[in-house]
Order: C-alpha cells, then structure tokens, then sequence
C-alpha cells in the first residue's frame, strides 16, 4: 500500500459478493485472477450454509452448518475450487461478511428460527472461528466476550491521499429487523410498520456508527468509499396497502440510513463512493438526504454488484422496484459476475462484468455496463 502522505494516482480493485457453491462456477475467480489488481474486496456470503438442490450443478457436502467442525469442512469445499484458489493465489483480499456466513438473515443475537440465546450463541461463535480461520485476517473472535461469539471486522484503510475505504459489519451489531413474522425471524416484506422509523433503530450498532461518521468527517482523502454488505438506496415500492417493504436492507432501517447521508451532507463530505453485495444485482444508484426527490441533493454514489453465483431476482419484480425508485439509475438482475472499480484524483469509474446465469455456461466475462462518477458532481454516469 501507499504510503500515508503518497499521492498516488490510480487505484484498482474488484469488488465481489455471494458465491453460492451449488449454483454455478467461479468464473468471475478465475478472470479476477488473471487481471492486474491492487487488491479483491469480497463484501459477504463467502459460503452458504444452505441449500436449494432445485438450482444444484454441483453439491455441497454435508448438511446445514452449526459446529465447528462443519462451518470449517464448508470452507473447506468452497476453497477446493480452483478458480477461488487462483483469485487468493494472485491478490490480496479484504473482506466484510454478510448473513451465510452464519445463517440466513441473521441479526446480531437471533436467527429467523429463534433459537435459544444460548445456543445461537454457540453456533455464531463456531461460524467466526471457522471464518477466521480460512480467510486473510489480522484479529481473531474475541475471547472475553459472551460464548467467544463476538469478532471485530470493521476498519478503514488508507490508500495514501486518494481514497479512505471503510469495510462496515452490518450483521453482527444491528437491530433486530422490524415487524416481525409472529412464527420466525429474519427480513420479511412489511407495510404500515411504524417500527421502521423509530430513531434508535441501528444497522452498524451506535459504536461503529459514531467511529465511521468521526472519520468521514475528518478524512482528507480524494475519495471516500463505503465498503459494506448490501443496497443502501431504496427498493420498497408503493401498493395499496402502502410502501412495501423488505425489512433486511437498509429500507428497513431508514433513519439509520438518514443519519448517515445527514452525516455527509452536515460536514460536507464529498466524493463518497458506496459498494455494496447482497441483492444479486447490478446497481448503480444516487443517494439523497430525501430518497427519489430530484429537490434533494445527491451526498454519495452507490454501487452494488451482482453475485458471483447465486440467482437474481425475477424480472417483474425488479421492474416495480425500478419504476417506484428512480435514484436507482440501473439495475440488472438476470447475469452473474463482479465489479471492476478505477479510481484517479478527478473520476472513479465502476464496470460491471457478467457472464449468463448459471455462471459457467459461458466461457468470458463480458462489460455490462459502465458508469462514472467525476470528482465534485454526485452520483453516476452511463458511460
């Protein structure tokens, strides 16, 4: 890296997320591997503890993760492909989880099954160790807190003066996701849920909160990147029963997400970048203090990239989304792939690189689409 007071002038990476064994192949690995980069960002779902034998090419072995010994034959597998080794082999990594690293939509202490506080616990404390081990991390689970279930990942990195890059935990501090379904937990699609609003309601938790908007306000650098696991801007639409939505993203913790673009906008801290994963699309969005309101002022640009594996959403329903949310300038949601990110004092430049659903039944990679965001103007630019 850098040094701290170097002004270099480019930064290249690949940013990834959600690698579902079964589904396809790992050709976005093998490309990533091939290509001159300063380093892979990797923002959750590294592995899947679950199954869907209907979308099966190839197939987990062993059932559903919940010792030790099961999360780390689960890394085991996953790092038995060839394509995921020559990606390691060739770059270094950084890295946030998301919720299958775990469990399915998981939310600090509680899974959508309501297990026992205990046990949970026990199986929390057995997917981190298990993450620890297989992936290039400096810290380790911290062994003072309850059940050894707690791990630091959150941090910033500096790349000399032209970027800040913030990795966000949104799993293991958040608020538990609101209104929710009476028999199980987990994100759900809600309307009329006044729990959505109320103010205490946290995704990174109060401590991360306060440690990241301390230093956005103080940073220097060009540029500011937001590395994190899922959408930021909205994709609740409307019905006639009201706004629907899905209460696992951020839409469902909009003050949350106020507080931060408020943050931006009060200290003036411009240039943001946002990546995100998670939602099995390309998305290139604006993000306003006020959501889809032209009369807003544009603080970030987002970014999302689509899964490395997993299955998107269908097309109707990311139609509606599109329709209700026009800050979301593109979403595409049926090709697999990755994300390429360029950045240079003046502009930073985001190329979506996809092959069909599943991965592997084509060769290449080739450029969906293309976007730049030039330094002092928010939000991105078709190309």
């Amino acid at each position: 890296m850098p040094e701290s007071g170097a002004q270099p002038q480019s930064l290249n990476f690949a940013f990834a997320s959600c690698q579902h064994y079964e589904q396809g192949a790992f050709s976005a690995h093998r490309e990533m591997a091939q290509r001159e980069l300063d380093f892979v960002l990797f923002l959750g779902d590294y592995i899947y503890e679950s199954t869907n034998p209907r979308l099966a090419i190839r197939i987990h072995t062993g059932g559903e993760p919940k010792t030790l010994d099961e999360y780390r034959q689960r890394y085991a597998l996953y790092k038995s492909d060839p394509h995921l080794q020559a990606a390691h082999a060739a770059h270094p990594w950084l890295l946030m989880w998301d919720d299958h690293e775990v469990v399915n939509d998981y939310a600090a202490d509680r899974d959508t099954r309501n297990t026992p506080l205990e046990l949970f616990m026990q199986r929390r404390a057995a997917a981190y160790q298990a993450y620890f081990e297989h992936q290039p991390l400096a810290l380790g689970p911290d062994p003072s807190s309850p059940w050894a279930a707690s791990m630091r990942l959150h941090d910033k990195l500096s790349w000399g003066r032209l970027a800040d890059i913030w990795t966000l935990d949104c799993r293991q501090y958040r608020s538990t996701q609101a209104c929710p379904d009476p028999n199980r937990g987990g994100g759900r699609v809600v309307t009329q849920c006044a729990e959505l609003d109320e103010p205490a309601r946290t995704l990174l938790g109060s401590a991360q909160e306060a440690w990241l908007y301390e230093g956005l306000r103080q940073s220097t650098a060009s540029w500011k990147v937001l590395a994190q696991a899922t959408q930021i801007s909205p994709t609740s639409v409307n019905t006639l029963l009201g706004r629907a939505t899905y209460t696992d993203a951020w839409d469902g913790y909009p003050q949350a997400r106020r507080r931060l673009l408020q943050t931006l906008a009060d200290g003036n801290v411009s240039d943001v970048l946002t990546l995100g994963g998670d939602v099995h699309m390309n998305v290139a969005a604006k993000l306003r203090l006020q959501p889809n309101d032209d009369n807003s002022p544009v603080v970030a640009s987002e970014f999302v990239a689509t899964s490395i594996t997993s299955r998107g959403l269908g097309e109707g329903v990311l139609n509606a989304a599109r329709s209700a949310n026009p800050d979301m300038v593109y979403a595409r949601s049926d090709e697999r792939g990755y994300a390429l990110i360029h950045i240079e004092p003046e502009s930073a430049l985001c190329e979506f690189r996809t092959t069909p659903f599943p991965a592997g039944t084509r060769a290449d990679l080739t450029v969906q689409a293309r976007f730049q965001v030039e330094r002092g103007r928010g939000g991105p630019v078709k190309l």
